[in-house]
């Protein structure tokens, strides 16, 4: 719902041009600020990392790169790029920034800006975006973004122009964070999650985890601590010094491990059984600890439940 509906009002580069003619003062001109990534945007997309997303074209039904406000002057986007294109942008920054942004994706989402206007008199733009990916999925979302406006032109006008990239923010964090986007990006939902391996339901456990344990009842070892790492690679065997073994299922989704690891006081010994999520965010496993001394005497024994999360 943009604004101002007539044919002339929709080309302010005409009425400022009608205004000059009969008046001694020209039009002003509203500048769009420049996208800046949104923190919270980044966070959520952080959680998919070991995927990856490619971008192609947005497009919009009047492909405008400004409109009129109030008969005072245009709001313009920065670089005099059209509407959606500066969306498109803005959400490449955010993917860029979450490190999940690829060339080479195994998906590409493109969009339509369906809609993109303000009220200057009520305070308010309206914004809603299309999303279609490669692989079938399409996901429509819609934001009213509210902002302080003015009974003068030439302030109202200024507001509307700086609430434009917050109302892009706004707009991109209703996309992430529904939870079909996950759909349009080829996890959960999809058969095979992006980075798996062929023919495999998981994704490729890589990025920064955090574990957490919890001792059952009757143990002996004691409480382990919170450790966050981060994984490069999906691990396929268990590093020196410790030795072990380390194997999946055929749709990656079930680990079964077992590892013997030198301890100031003998040798500890792990088996466990973990399985994960499809879109390898979350995982848990049940893990039996042992800690013999040199002599072969059992030190202490646990079990532990351990949850792991993507950071």
């Amino acid at each position: 719902m943009i604004e101002v509906t007539h044919s002339l009002l929709r080309r302010p580069a005409a009425w400022c041009l009608l205004v000059a003619t009969f008046a001694s003062t020209g039009c002003s001109t509203y500048a769009i600020p420049r996208y800046s990534v949104s923190a919270p945007n980044v966070a959520t997309l952080r959680t998919m990392r070991g995927q990856s997303i490619n971008v192609g074209a947005f497009s919009a039904r009047d492909g405008a790169s400004e409109v009129l406000c109030r008969g005072v002057g245009p709001i313009k986007t920065p670089d005099g790029e059209e509407f959606s294109e500066y969306v498109r942008a803005a959400l490449i920054s955010e993917l860029l920034m979450a490190e999940v942004w690829s060339a080479s994706a195994p998906v590409t989402l493109t969009g339509v800006l369906d809609d993109v206007g303000f009220d200057s008199f009520a305070g308010a733009w309206a914004l809603s975006l299309t999303v279609t990916s490669s692989n079938g999925q399409s996901l429509h979302v819609a934001e009213k973004y509210p902002f302080q406006t003015s009974f003068y032109g030439e302030t109202a006008c200024n507001q509307v122009a700086q609430a434009f990239m917050p109302g892009v923010q706004d707009l991109i964090a209703k996309l992430v964070r529904d939870p079909a986007f996950k759909a349009l990006v080829g996890a959960p939902n999809s058969a095979a999650a992006p980075n798996a391996k062929p023919g495999s339901k998981c994704a490729l456990r890589v990025g920064r985890y955090e574990w957490r344990s919890t001792e059952r009842p009757g143990g002996t070892c004691g409480a382990r601590k919170a450790v966050i790492g981060e994984l490069d690679s999906q691990p396929t065997e268990v590093k020196p010094p410790c030795t072990g073994s380390i194997s999946y299922s055929n749709d990656n989704c079930k680990v079964v491990f077992e590892s013997s690891c030198p301890a100031t006081n003998g040798l500890r010994v792990t088996r466990g059984v973990a399985t994960w999520s499809p879109d390898a965010t979350q995982g848990r496993s049940s893990e039996d600890v042992f800690v013999k001394a040199e002599d072969g005497s059992l030190v202490c024994s646990s079990s532990y439940d351990v949850t792991v999360e993507r950071q």
